[in-house]
């Protein structure tokens, strides 16, 4: 399996707005990828800081969200919500419990 892991800055004064967004139209939409597995949003209120990680089956499923425009498709979604660039990595999953 393999993992995306992004980083981004959320404004805090919008936090509970890009949750909203995460929750009912980001995960539906990887809902609807192939080889999508599961996702995680995590961040700090204060701050702003945040990541998201999903889990995907194959190396080339997570590859192909991005290539076909997908990650970016994503992104989109929260506008001015994100102030600052998503930092994307893809790591592969070693232990998963």
């Amino acid at each position: 399996m393999y993992a995306r892991v992004t980083n981004v800055t959320i404004d805090p004064n919008r936090f509970d707005e890009a949750i909203d967004i995460y929750q009912n139209n980001v995960v539906a939409a990887l809902e609807g990828q192939p080889g999508f597995v599961s996702t995680v949003l995590l961040g700090d209120r204060v701050t702003g800081k945040s990541m998201t990680v999903t889990i995907w089956e194959t190396e080339e499923d997570e590859q192909e969200t991005v290539q076909s425009g997908f990650f970016q498709e994503q992104v989109g979604k929260f506008g001015t919500i994100i102030t600052t660039i998503p930092q994307r990595q893809a790591l592969e999953v070693l232990v998963q419990a």
